[in-house]
């Protein structure tokens, strides 16, 4: 949209993130990680696609390895920091052990508005921040 002023208020209104397509480097890694360490759900697999869509609450996080190559792009602008994963209310020892027994590091946390974010990264060097309210 460049400098272009846009006036007024869009015809719709967003409810949440649908999903978010991830590259992975390895399918069985990813899934591990996202169902045994995060804790999301396979929702179904795309093999054709070389994917797989997982829940993870209301959200959708999709993992494409070498098979869905059909994503991947070289184009500037195509790239994600990070993405935050809310966990439910829950004590803050229990997520730091979950982690350390699965040999998952902690690289950054930030306290905020009595959230906590635990930043952490998948097998294919995704950032990711688990972000909960200690109980």
């Amino acid at each position: 949209m460049g400098s272009r002023i846009v006036t007024g208020k869009p015809p719709f209104a967003p409810i949440g993130l649908d999903h978010l397509l991830l590259h992975v480097d390895g399918m069985n890694a990813a899934l591990n990680f996202y169902t045994k360490i995060v804790g999301c759900a396979i929702r179904s697999r795309l093999p054709q696609y070389g994917m797989a869509d997982l829940t993870g609450g209301v959200s959708l996080v999709d993992v494409a390895c070498e098979e869905g190559a059909w994503a991947r792009t070289e184009s500037k602008g195509e790239n994600v920091n990070h993405f935050a994963v809310r966990l439910g209310k829950t004590a803050e020892a229990n997520v730091r052990a979950h982690l350390a027994a699965n040999g998952v590091a902690i690289e950054e946390e930030r306290p905020e508005g009595g959230d906590l974010s635990l930043y952490i990264r998948d097998p294919s060097g995704n950032y990711v921040e688990l972000i909960f309210q200690p109980s």
